[in-house]
């Protein structure tokens, strides 16, 4: 019995219920709090950026390819940390994941923009509107940053 907190930094997680059903998802970061009861134990994960479901049953294709992008910007960004793994690792750890998201958000609008336009409509040219959508939801809730880094500032 007792409770546990644990900082987490960005990535796909997945959790097994009590039935041995397992969910999966993808976070930016944040904090995961353990509770050991006597019959079960409670884990919630909290974040300043979106949790997203990965399930395959609750498809949300841009959701999904929106995910794997900011996968991909992750491991070019490790990629340029080089041999350094326990370094990026930590950095990782420290970066605020609302940060990570409007960084993310901001470097994928970028990249698609400058894609030719054939490719951007394979799915990138809805993804860069979903993209925009939720920069605009964001900025109208009050939580855009009001300086946004370049990725490789960030990480």
């Amino acid at each position: 019995m007792g409770s546990e907190i644990q900082k987490v930094c960005a990535g796909q997680f997945q959790i097994l219920d009590n039935h041995g059903e397992a969910y999966h998802g993808f976070s930016l970061g944040g904090i995961l709090k353990i509770q050991n009861q006597d019959t079960f134990t409670l884990c919630s994960l909290s974040s300043s950026a979106p949790i997203f479901s990965l399930e395959r049953d609750d498809p949300r294709p841009e959701e999904e390819l929106l995910v794997d992008e900011i996968k991909v910007l992750i491991a070019e960004r490790m990629a340029a940390w080089g041999t350094d793994e326990s370094n990026f690792a930590k950095r990782m750890n420290e970066v605020d994941p609302n940060s990570l998201f409007s960084t993310s958000l901001n470097s994928l609008t970028e990249a698609i923009k400058g894609m030719p336009l054939e490719v951007r409509e394979h799915g990138y040219q809805s993804l860069l509107r979903f993209i925009e959508s939720a920069i605009q939801t964001i900025k109208l809730s009050g939580e855009w940053p009001e300086e946004v880094l370049p990725l490789a500032d960030l990480i």
